[in-house]
Parts: structure tokens; C-alpha cells; sequence
């Protein structure tokens, strides 16, 4: 209720709305008053920092020793307010509190045990960790007054780390340096060739349960498979789609054994089985530069990053359907885009700004994960595993 025509106590700060709060509420960072007039034009306002400091109603910034001691020390006086010297609030309901209360010299404050957090001055609702991205390496999940971590279906929890670990065999990386297709483990650091005398390979990506690798090759404008058991002839490969232009990224659909491309000679984004056959163009307007795909099968979506004079990263159905723009702004060179599909995140690089970014699959929660000149001064490539981020330049 609003009451233009009250007069406050000397140590009480006035809204505008003509209601009195303690002077010690204004210009805290919390909104007291109704109009949120206690936080206006505070930065003129003398500040008291840390412990052992009190804000007098007046401005003035003095010892809490001084305050209730029997001597005005402030020039309004509201260091030694009759009614509250020597008053011990929590005595009565516990303050008002929904958990402790803490008695000051002049008034008190509500605290809360760990895992909650107040939600105003006096109740005390739980804390979702949860919402710090990185409090857990996969999954977790709320509980009153904490969390607890969870791992994947195919991951394990490292009992010493907390970190998932991938349940099966040693993982590796597998890369190209145009001429040759090469892999090295990532525990015992074996170091092997799979696919040699390549000319211009571009574009790679793996069917893992199949054991089959899929390449862009420039030079020859198509694109091959080839066996990823060394027991197979090194070098023997096989072409599976031809007629390109200027590929530039691909993406295999390891449950429907299909391939996505990009051909930024062609302006188009396309489809076809492992094969070669039931091949199809997805998408033929509005791409300028296609520089990087990645497929999310389970789900059905496709995602790619444009370099074009609008920069951006798109999302569609993996049937050509629903397109839709996921990012569009501080974005100039997006490349090796990338999905984590146990936490539902896009990852990208950016060789303009020389930043390694991420948003949710639906676009929100933008996050800068790396901006650096010197680490990031022409990445190209990027994969994640674990809870690692191996990027390739």
C-alpha cells in the first residue's frame, strides 16, 4: 500500500512510493522498495565493503564497533537507532527465516545450509547445480540440497576423477594430411598409416561399427571409402560418389548407412547411401560458402556452418525439412562443426576471431570455450571425446 504522506525514521531510507525501509537496505544490490528506488543512482553512494563495515543512512562509512555504542557517529544518527540497539530479532520465530538466522547489531540477516540459497531475504529454496555446465562430465541430476553425477549408457565413472570413460576398446584419432589417412591411439600412442597415396583429401569422417572410412577428395572431385582393418591392403579404396565439385565436408549417418556432403563449388548440401546410389540433393538455395556438417542421426537433424557474407550455422531435418538458422551473430569464419550428443551441444570454430565456441541443439546458451591467437591461429577441424576436445589446425 502506498503512503505519500509517512515520515521516516531518521535511519530509514524513503521510496518514492512513500514507504520507509531500513537505511541500511539501500543501494545493497537487493531491490527493497516497490519502485526499486533504494538502487537508483547508487554510484555516488559511499559503498562499505567487507566485514566490519557500516553504511550510515547519511552516506558516511563507519566501523561496526562504532554502531550501537552509545555515540552518534553518523551525522543522521542511524548508527545508534533506540529501537533496535540491543535487540536480538532471531529471538522471535527465528526472524522470520525459513532456515538460521543471524543476529546483527542493528537488524539480521537469514542464511541457508549448503545446497540452498536464498531466494529472498528470508526463504531459502534449493540450488540447481545442475546449471553450471561443468559440474558434471555427462549427466547429472538434482536433489534437494545437492547433486549427483551420472554417466551414459556405453560410459563408466572413473571412481578417482568422476570423469565418464567410454566403455570398450583404446580409443584413437584418426586424420588426414591430404596425402594419407593416418591414426594413432590415444593411450598407447600407436602410430599407423590406414589409406596412403591419396592426392587432396579434404573431408573425413568413419562408420566405426562398420569399420569403413568416407574421404573428399578435391583433386578428383568425389568421394571414397576404404576398410579401417589394417589386416585389409593398405591403399584400397573405393569410390562411392562422383561428379562433385568442391567438396569440402562430410558426415556419415552410421545408423542408416548414408552419407552427407557439402560442395561449396555447387552451393549445395547432398545425400546418398554408402553406395553412391539414391543420391539426392538436400539443400540448393541460400548457401554461399558451406564449410563444415555434422548429423545427428538419433534425432534426425543436420547442422552446417556457412562462410558467406552472413555468416552462420543452420539446423534442418535430416530429410531436407524445418530449416532453421542457430546462430547469426558475433560469427565471421565458423568451421569443424561438431555435436556432443550425451550433453545436446554444437561446437564450432571460428578462424576469423580464433575462438572455439558452443551452443545447445537448439541455439541457446552460447559459451566462448577458448579464445586464444596463439592456440587457435588457423583451426580447421574438431572432434570431441570424452570430456576432452581435441581440435586439428
Amino acid at each position: 500500500m502506498n503512503c505519500p504522506s509517512r515520515t521516516c525514521q531518521p535511519d530509514q531510507f524513503k521510496c518514492e512510493d512513500g514507504n520507509c525501509i531500513h537505511g541500511t537496505r539501500q543501494c545493497d544490490g537487493v531491490r527493497d522498495c516497490l519502485d526499486g528506488t533504494d538502487e537508483i543512482r547508487c554510484k555516488n553512494v559511499i559503498q562499505c565493503s567487507g566485514p566490519g563495515k557500516f553504511k550510515c543512512r547519511s552516506g558516511e562509512c563507519i566501523s561496526l564497533n562504532k554502531v550501537c555504542n552509545q555515540e552518534i557517529d553518523c551525522k543522521d544518527g542511524s548508527d545508534e537507532p533506540a529501537k533496535d540497539c540491543g535487540v536480538d530479532e532471531c529471538l522471535i520465530n527465528n526472524g522470520g527465516c525459513s532456515h538460521y538466522c543471524r543476529n546483527l547489531v542493528i537488524g539480521y540477516e537469514c542464511e541457508c545450509p549448503a545446497g540452498f540459497e536464498l531466494i529472498d531475504r528470508k526463504i531459502c529454496g534449493d540450488i540447481n547445480e545442475c546449471q553450471n555446465p561443468g559440474i558434471c562430465s555427462q549427466i547429472c541430476v538434482n536433489l534437494k540440497g545437492g547433486y549427483k553425477c551420472e554417466c551414459s549408457k556405453g560410459y563408466q565413472m572413473d571412481l578417482y576423477t568422476g570423469v565418464c570413460k567410454a566403455i570398450g576398446r583404446e580409443p584413437s584419432l584418426i586424420f588426414t594430411n591430404r596425402r594419407d589417412i593416418r591414426k594413432v591411439g590415444l593411450e598407447r600412442k600407436e602410430y599407423i598409416q590406414l589409406v596412403e597415396q591419396l592426392r587432396n583429401t579434404v573431408a573425413l569422417d568413419a562408420d566405426i561399427q562398420g569399420q569403413n572410412l568416407f574421404w573428399a577428395d578435391i583433386n578428383q572431385k568425389a568421394i571414397f571409402r576404404a576398410s579401417m582393418d589394417i589386416r585389409d591392403r593398405i591403399g584400397h579404396h573405393m569410390k562411392v560418389v562422383e561428379g562433385l565439385h568442391t567438396p569440402t565436408a562430410i558426415a556419415v549417418d552410421w545408423i542408416y548407412k548414408n552419407i552427407y556432403w557439402a560442395d561449396v563449388g555447387l552451393k549445395t548440401i547432398s545425400v546418398s547411401n554408402f553406395s553412391g546410389s539414391k543420391r539426392r540433393v538436400l539443400f540448393s538455395t541460400q548457401l554461399n560458402d558451406p564449410s563444415s556438417i555434422a548429423i545427428d542421426p538419433i534425432s534426425g537433424f543436420i547442422y552446417w556452418s556457412d562462410w558467406g557474407e552472413a555468416a552462420r550455422i543452420e539446423k534442418a531435418g535430416m530429410n531436407g525439412i524445418d530449416r532453421q538458422s542457430l546462430v547469426t551473430t558475433d560469427i565471421q569464419r565458423p568451421s569443424g562443426i561438431v555435436l556432443d550428443l550425451v550433453k545436446s551441444r554444437l561446437y564450432w570454430l571460428d578462424l576469423k576471431l580464433h575462438q572455439l565456441c558452443s551452443v545447445d541443439l537448439n541455439g541457446q546458451n552460447r559459451r566462448i570455450i577458448l579464445k586464444s591467437h596463439e592456440f587457435l591461429a588457423y583451426p580447421l577441424a574438431l572432434t570431441i571425446f570424452e570430456v576432452f576436445n581435441l581440435s586439428c589446425s
